[in-house]
């Protein structure tokens, strides 16, 4: 109640005794200057006498001008009196030209969308449109529409259309930054950042904003709860990703992990996970160790998160090992599908061997599944023992699995005395099937005497794909093969001998000498070689430029294929010469189809660069 003095009680008594007219004119002109609880009485007063007449357009409108100065309740009332035409008692002040009409329509249609008190249904975005307008005025009435859209952004969703007409309304705004400088505009922006619609997503995408600092800002300046929150999700906003990461690698306590954790699943969309390589270490997030006592979906999420943040495959492997002794099965059982993805290594075995003896069926097979289809015949056969012990495992699916892989196993051996016998044999064309037998089933460790002995064979075919079957064979007795086949009278062992060495050794080999070879293939191999090991070498791309002019039709050729595999764009316009020019219909042909590669190589160039920019922001 308020607590009327004596001659305010006097004068409202006598305003209640002039006839209508007398009394409207009367609450008009007190309402200009009146404050306090002067101004809270005959505003009640004519709400009230407003509420009654058919005729309140010009009474309302005068306690709405009020508006800065009346009470929450005052406002509540005169916003119900006002109903559905409120709009235009809002519309009506802010088209004067008086400057304090036009700030009180702007704090009306700001506290009305906040909710405070709530707009009339319908109204909304009549209201948001005003405050659009009102935002580009000055001083008081622009700060005032820039909160209020501020607050109003944060309650909507972007698909109704009041969150349409804010989306605009905002990025609007957003993009005159350098004319108001409203960071709470921009903390709004940074908040909402990750559910905003079309308008505003496509000024956060935007490179270079002047906007985009100042929200950057304001999000680092957000408590360590808010931003955490919005960590993940912000990830994918390109403006925003700097502060998100900042926000991640701040993480302190245990249960700070758990939201950004429990978000994990989210990294599946590539404008997040590509952000991931800016973190510095992921230790803040994850943790140095296992931790089992976090939530179930934030120790789930862990998994993602492991398995994409970039780390050493060991310690990737480490703390994949360490969810062995976490309670819940799918937790274990997304570690293990994790460790699958892995590079082959010892660790990642040693895991998978651990895994296999999960208590758990699901676990168990899947840890043995991995290793039963791993892509070489040596690391199949270094599990044999697992094998034979999971023949007696108490799952139903392991056993049978084990006793497969063990059969297999056995069939391997079968068809491995096979080849031997294949490769001791005289006649040319079982040698050579059984060669590529050897090379397919990726035996060639396991054959490494017999094709030792092949490499020195006179037949050059035969010699020449032993050749090849030592390319990938670890061990002295294969690289000292390898270089002496080199000094070997055929071209085509030769030229197999030094495309080997050059993948085995890389720079540590040169081959420099057989860049003048006259065999083809001999010289495209030891050009490739030296492009390959020094990308930027004038001299190996000056001796490929040589080949693509040379009088011999098998060097342009060959020539032709090394500029395609190594992508050598700066030879384009020599490659246009002898699509046009060249004598021999073969070499027009193919260097056809290398210009068409280039230019799909500089293409795809051009766009991982676009993709890189958009997503350093």
């Amino acid at each position: 109640m308020i607590d009327l003095m004596p001659e305010l009680s006097a004068r409202l008594r006598r305003l209640r005794r002039l006839p209508r007219p007398q009394r409207v004119a009367a609450l008009r002109s007190v309402l200009v200057w009146a404050t306090g609880d002067e101004l809270e009485a005959f505003a009640a007063e004519a709400i009230e006498l407003a509420n009654r007449s058919k005729h309140k357009w010009g009474l309302l409108t005068e306690v709405l001008r009020a508006w800065p100065r009346l009470s929450f309740e005052a406002r509540a009332a005169a916003i119900v009196v006002a109903g559905d035409r409120l709009n235009a008692f809002v519309v009506a002040l802010e088209g004067s030209d008086d400057r304090s009409d036009r700030r009180a329509a702007s704090e009306i249609a700001s506290a009305c969308l906040a909710g405070e008190p709530p707009a009339p249904e319908g109204s909304e975005a009549s209201l948001a449109l005003v405050l659009h307008r009102l935002s580009a005025d000055q001083g008081a009435i622009a700060h005032a529409a820039l909160t209020g859209l501020a607050t109003a952004v944060r309650a909507v969703e972007p698909a109704d259309v009041l969150g349409a007409l804010l989306d605009a309304a905002v990025a609007d705004a957003a993009e005159r930054y350098h004319e108001h400088r409203h960071d709470a505009l921009m903390r709004a922006i940074a908040d909402r950042a990750h559910k905003c619609g079309p308008r505003l997503t496509a000024w956060l995408n935007q490179r270079d904003d002047v906007g985009h600092m100042a929200m950057r800002s304001a999000a680092r300046k957000r408590g360590a709860g808010e931003a955490i929150a919005t960590a993940v999700t912000n990830l994918g906003v390109p403006s925003l990703a700097p502060a998100a990461v900042s926000a991640l690698e701040k993480i302190k306590a245990p249960e700070e992990r758990a939201i950004p954790l429990a978000q994990g699943h989210l990294l599946v969309s590539r404008s997040r996970g590509s952000k991931l390589g800016r973190l510095r270490t992921p230790d803040a997030l994850l943790g140095e160790a296992w931790d089992a006592s976090l939530p179930l979906d934030a120790r789930l999420g862990a998994i993602e998160w492991i398995g994409r943040v970039p780390m050493k495959p060991t310690e990737r492997v480490r703390r994949l090992s360490e969810t062995l002794g976490d309670p819940d099965v799918g937790v274990r059982l997304r570690a293990c599908l994790a460790l699958r993805d892995c590079p082959a290594s010892a660790p990642t075995d040693r895991a998978l061997r651990d895994f296999a003896f999960d208590p758990d069926p699901r676990v168990a097979h899947a840890a043995l599944s991995a290793l039963v289809t791993a892509t070489t015949q040596r690391r199949r056969e270094a599990h044999r023992d697992l094998f034979e012990q999971l023949e007696r495992s108490p799952h139903e699916h392991v056993r049978v699995l084990a006793t497969k892989s063990i059969g297999a196993l056995r069939s391997q051996e079968s068809s491995d005395e096979g080849l031997r016998e294949a490769l001791q044999s005289d006649d040319r064309a079982r040698v050579l099937d059984a060669l590529g037998g050897v090379i397919r089933r990726d035996r060639c460790e396991a054959f490494l005497d017999e094709l030792l002995v092949l490499a020195t064979a006179t037949d050059p075919f035969v010699s020449a794909k032993a050749v090849r079957g030592l390319t990938h064979t670890p061990g002295d007795d294969a690289r000292g093969a390898l270089l002496e086949a080199l000094g070997h009278s055929d071209g085509r062992v030769v030229a197999d001998a030094v495309e080997a060495l050059g993948f085995r050794d890389g720079g540590a080999i040169s081959l420099k000498a057989f860049t003048t070879s006259a065999v083809a293939r001999v010289r495209a191999n030891a050009v490739r070689h030296a492009l390959r090991t020094d990308p930027g070498g004038h001299p190996a791309r000056d001796t490929l430029a040589e080949m693509l002019t040379d009088p011999r039709a098998s060097h342009r050729l060959s020539a032709l294929w090394v500029t395609e595999r190594t992508a050598q764009t700066a030879l384009s316009e020599r490659i246009a010469e002898m699509i046009n020019s060249d004598d021999e219909r073969e070499v027009r042909v193919r260097a056809e189809r290398t210009a068409h590669r280039l230019l799909a190589q500089m293409r795809d160039g051009w766009s991982r660069s676009a993709s890189s920019n958009m997503a350093a922001g």
